[in-house]
C-alpha cells in the first residue's frame, strides 16, 4: 500500500547571484547601432610616458633619475559592449597597477568593478610609482624624488580615464577572435641545489609557460583594428645599469606590430612569469631579438583560422584574502636590523613602526578576476607577480584551448608564489616580500586559495575532464530526481529551488506553513574572505496552494555563520555562534525588528562543528547539539 504523505524535499543546490550598484552613469553610447552577429568594440590609447627625470622602478640598485626616453609607454584600452554592460581591458607599460589606482579609474567611470581590468607589463624600466615596492630601494627616497614620483602618480589616473573613455567613445560594431601561437624566450630563472634556491640564472628544464594567446580585433568588414597578445615572461631584458625610460620587449613588440600592421593598437599583457626571465637578455639588441620573436608569432597566428567571439564577456571580481605567515617576534627584527646585510634598513623601518604602536600586516587583500566569453573563452586576471605554476595548474583544472590568464592585474601585492616555490624558498618567496613591504612570507595555503577562487568564478562549461571527474557539473533541477532512487511506496516532489533560496543549510516548518531557511552564504571565510557575516533567514510560501512554494521573503541577512531556525511563539530562534537569537517581526512586514540574544558563550571554531540542530523533545525542550566547539554557556535574556 502507498503512503498517503509525501516525502518533501527542498533542493540544495548552490547558486551564483549577481549583486549589481547603481553607479554614476558616464557611459557614451556607440556611435552605430550593432547589427546581429556583432559586436561593439572600441580602442583608446593615450602617452603615459613622464616628461620628466623620475626615479625608476625594478632595480633596488638603481637609485638614481631617468636620462631620457628611449621608448614611450602607454595606456591602451579596449572596450567591448554597450551600456552597463561595457567591459575595458586596459594595458599599462608600468611596473605594475597600485589599487588606488584601479579604485580611482572604477570611481571616475562609473563602471563596475568587474568591468575593468587593468593590466601591467611589469617594465623595469619604467617610473616609480607611489605604493608600489616602495621599500626596494633599502634607503630613504630623497623628498625631491617622491614630489616627482607623486606628481606622476596623481596624474595617471586621469591618463587611464582618458584610454578609456576615448575607447568608449570609438566604439563600433566589430569582431573579435582569438587563437594561440608559442613563443620560446622566456626561460624558468631559479636555479636549485638539493631542492633548495640558490640563485638566479637559467633552468633548462625548470617549468614556463610559452603560449601566446591572440586576440583579433576587427571592424565590421575585416580590416584589423587592434591586437592583444600575453606572453608569460618578465619584462627584464635590460638591466639595471640602463636609465632611458622603456617598455622593453612588451613594449617595442608593441611599437613593431603598429608598424607591421599601421593604423592598428597593440597591447602585451603579461601571464604568469613572475619567475621566468627572458632569454636572451642584458643588451637593447636581445629587447629587439624577443620582441621581433613574439611579433612573427602574432602574425602566424593572425593568419589561422581564429575562434570567434561573439558574446560581450560575463564579468566576475572577488577579493579574497591571503594570509601570510606568523609575524616574527621582535628579536628578530632588532638582530636582522643590526646586521650588515641590505634588507637590514626594512628591519629598522619595522622596528620603527613598532614603537610608534602600529601593527604590522598579516594577510594581503587580493582580487581575482574572471571574464567569460561564452563558451569560447576565459580569461583570469590574477593580481600580483604570479608565478608560472599557477598557469599550468590552471591549465590542468580548466580546458587548456580556452583560458587565458592575466596576471600583474588590478593590484601588486607582492610575489603570489605557489606551494611548490614555498618549499624551495628564494627570493620570490622571501626577500621579495620585503620589497613589497611585507614582513614575511606568505602562507602555504595561499596557491590553494586562489586556485579555489578562479574554480569557483569559472562555470563548468571550462572545466577540463580532470576536473569533472572530481567536481561533477551541476544537474538541472527538472533532471534531479531521475538521480534518486526512489521506494515504492513513497514519493518524492521538488518544492523549492534556486531562485527561491541559495546556499540553504537547513529548514524547519512552521505552524503556519512557512518554510524557513539557514543559508550560510559565509562559509567558509565570511563574505569575500573578510570574515564578515553574510548568512541569511528567510521564509519560504506557497500563495496558490498547489504544495509548491513560490514565493521568498529575507527574513535577516548579514548573520555570521547561522547554522540553524526554529519556529517558537511568534519568531524564530537562530543559531548563529556565539549566541542564540530570538528574532521576530512584529510590524509584519516580513523582516525581522526585533532580535535579542537568548543565549551566548557558544564557541565558533571550525564552521563545520557549530552549534546546530534544534528539535523539540518529549519533554517539550528544545535541544540542539554544540558539535566539538564547546563554549561557557549564559543565559543573556531570561524574560524569553
Amino acid at each position: 500500500m502507498s503512503s498517503p504523505f509525501p516525502l518533501i524535499v527542498l533542493a540544495l543546490a548552490g547558486a551564483l547571484f549577481l549583486s549589481s550598484c547603481e553607479p554614476a552613469n558616464r557611459w557614451v553610447e556607440p556611435k552605430q547601432s550593432v547589427p546581429s552577429g556583432l559586436i561593439s568594440v572600441g580602442i583608446g590609447r593615450v602617452n603615459i610616458t613622464p616628461s620628466d627625470p623620475i626615479r625608476m622602478s625594478g632595480y633596488g640598485g638603481r637609485t638614481g633619475l631617468s636620462t631620457g626616453a628611449a621608448g614611450r609607454l602607454w595606456a591602451k584600452a579596449i572596450a567591448i559592449g554597450e551600456g552597463q554592460e561595457t567591459a575595458i581591458l586596459v594595458t599599462l607599460d608600468l611596473i605594475g597597477v597600485p589599487s588606488w589606482l584601479t579604485a580611482n579609474v572604477v570611481t571616475e567611470l562609473g563602471i563596475p568593478e568587474a568591468n575593468l581590468a587593468l593590466c601591467a607589463t611589469h617594465t623595469h624600466s619604467g617610473p616609480h610609482l607611489r605604493d608600489v615596492l616602495n621599500p626596494i630601494f633599502m634607503e630613504d627616497i630623497p623628498s625631491d624624488h617622491w614630489a616627482t614620483i607623486n606628481r606622476y602618480s596623481d596624474a595617471l589616473t586621469a591618463k587611464v580615464v582618458e584610454a578609456c573613455q576615448l575607447a568608449l567613445n570609438d566604439r563600433q560594431p566589430g569582431r573579435l577572435s582569438w587563437g594561440q601561437g608559442e613563443v620560446g624566450f622566456a626561460g624558468n630563472r631559479r636555479v636549485l641545489e638539493n631542492g633548495q634556491w640558490t640563485g638566479f640564472g637559467t633552468q633548462a628544464d625548470g617549468p614556463v609557460d610559452h603560449s601566446l594567446p591572440v586576440l583579433k580585433i576587427t571592424d565590421s568588414e575585416g580590416a584589423l583594428r587592434g591586437i592583444l597578445a600575453n606572453y608569460a615572461c618578465h619584462c627584464t631584458t635590460l638591466g639595471g645599469s640602463f636609465t632611458d625610460i622603456h617598455g622593453d620587449w612588451a613594449g617595442e613588440a608593441q611599437r613593431l606590430l603598429e608598424e607591421r600592421y599601421p593604423g592598428t593598437s597593440a597591447m602585451i599583457a603579461i601571464g604568469c612569469g613572475a619567475d621566468s626571465n627572458p632569454n636572451p637578455r642584458g643588451t637593447f639588441e636581445d629587447v629587439e631579438k624577443n620582441a621581433l620573436s613574439l611579433v612573427d608569432e602574432v602574425e602566424r597566428v593572425l593568419n589561422t583560422h581564429l575562434n570567434p567571439l561573439t558574446q560581450i564577456p560575463n564579468t566576475e571580481i572577488d577579493h579574497i584574502t591571503l594570509p601570510l605567515d606568523p609575524l616574527p617576534q621582535r628579536e628578530f627584527w632588532e638582530a636582522h636590523a643590526a646586521s650588515d646585510i641590505k634588507t637590514a634598513y626594512y628591519a629598522q623601518q619595522i622596528l620603527k613602526r613598532l614603537d610608534a604602536g602600529e601593527s604590522l600586516p598579516t594577510s594581503i587583500d587580493y582580487p581575482i578576476q574572471t571574464w567569460t566569453f561564452g563558451k569560447n573563452l576565459a580569461m583570469v586576471f590574477l593580481a600580483g607577480e604570479v608565478v608560472v605554476d599557477y598557469s599550468i595548474k590552471l591549465k590542468e583544472r580548466f580546458d587548456a584551448n580556452r583560458i587565458w590568464i592575466n596576471a600583474y592585474a588590478n593590484a601588486i601585492p607582492s610575489y603570489i608564489p605557489s606551494r611548490r616555490l614555498y618549499d624551495e624558498g628564494g627570493y620570490e618567496v622571501d626577500r621579495s616580500m620585503y620589497y613589497y613591504d611585507k614582513p614575511v612570507r606568505l602562507s602555504p595555503d595561499t596557491e590553494d586559495l586562489v586556485l579555489d577562487e578562479v574554480l569557483q568564478q569559472l562555470p563548468h562549461d571550462y572545466y577540463s575532464d580532470q576536473t569533472l571527474s572530481l567536481i561533477p557539473a551541476p544537474i538541472s533541477k527538472e533532471d534531479a530526481l531521475s538521480t534518486m532512487e526512489i521506494h515504492p511506496d513513497l514519493q518524492i516532489e521538488l518544492v523549492a529551488a534556486e531562485p527561491l533560496t541559495s546556499d540553504p543549510i537547513d529548514i524547519a516548518w512552521g505552524a503556519d506553513g512557512r518554510l524557513w531557511v539557514v543559508e550560510m552564504a559565509d562559509y567558509p571565510l565570511g563574505i569575500e574572505g573578510q570574515k564578515r557575516g553574510g548568512g541569511r533567514i528567510r521564509f519560504l510560501e506557497d500563495s496558490d496552494g498547489d504544495s509548491i512554494y513560490d514565493q521568498s521573503t529575507l527574513f535577516m541577512d548579514s548573520i555570521p555563520y547561522p547554522t540553524s531556525v526554529f519556529p517558537w511563539k511568534d519568531g524564530v530562534l537562530i543559531t548563529s555562534p556565539p549566541d542564540l537569537l530570538f528574532a521576530r517581526d512584529t510590524d509584519e512586514n516580513g523582516m525581522a525588528d526585533t532580535i535579542s540574544t537568548l543565549y551566548t558563550g557558544f564557541n565558533r571554531g571550525n564552521q563545520q562543528h557549530l552549534v546546530n540542530g534544534m528539535h523539540w523533545g518529549l519533554d517539550g525542550w528544545i535541544y540542539l547539539a554544540n558539535g566539538d566547539s564547546g563554549g561557557n554557556i549564559r543565559a543573556v535574556n531570561s524574560d524569553q
